[in-house]
């Protein structure tokens, strides 16, 4: 490689490796869905989702992820020391998915080293983390909707009994 006309040296050369390694490394990881399935080192059975820290991919499995959702996997943890979360943990089938994600994002963004063997405190610090960004969107939505309510509520207070009377008519709440 040449930069201005002349050979990188040596130094160079490995800064500018050392560079992309680390830009490599600050990238999230993309999500893929497929039909694959994988058994994870130290566990039995298949998992829904898991990281490739070779290709910086989560690989979600949308039909394990459904059945695990089915059987409320996460009450029964396959990793001894690891707490199971509520039975209720999720509102829906799309939580559980935002959850294995930002379960194996965790995954993505700490020290290989640390994952291997599979280890209870680490597998409890991914939960803990995931759930976290399960409540943070909730609430979101729920701010979000809370908006909407009073963005709704203060257009109401400047209309007059006619124009809320045409406005409900004409809208989805009258059916």
């Amino acid at each position: 490689a040449a930069v201005e006309g002349r050979e990188l040296t040596e130094i160079e050369r490995r800064l500018l490796e050392e560079e992309g390694r680390l830009l490599d490394e600050a990238r999230p990881p993309e999500v893929v869905r497929t039909d694959s399935v994988r058994i994870p080192p130290g566990r039995k059975d298949m998992g829904a989702a898991w990281y490739d820290p070779n290709e910086n991919r989560i690989y979600l499995n949308e039909e394990v992820a459904r059945q695990k959702y089915e059987e409320k996997a996460w009450t029964d943890p396959k990793v001894e020391g690891v707490m199971p979360l509520p039975e209720d943990a999720f509102a829906d089938y799309e939580e559980w998915e935002q959850w294995l994600i930002a379960h194996e994002t965790y995954h993505a963004e700490q020290d290989p080293a640390r994952q291997h063997p599979v280890n209870a405190e680490f597998e409890n610090e991914a939960n803990a983390y995931a759930t976290a960004q399960v409540q943070a969107t909730r609430r979101r939505g729920q701010d979000l909707a809370m908006d909407a309510y009073e963005e709704a509520e203060a257009a109401a207070s400047d209309m007059s009994d006619e124009q809320l009377i045409e406005a409900i008519e004409t809208s989805d709440l009258a059916a």
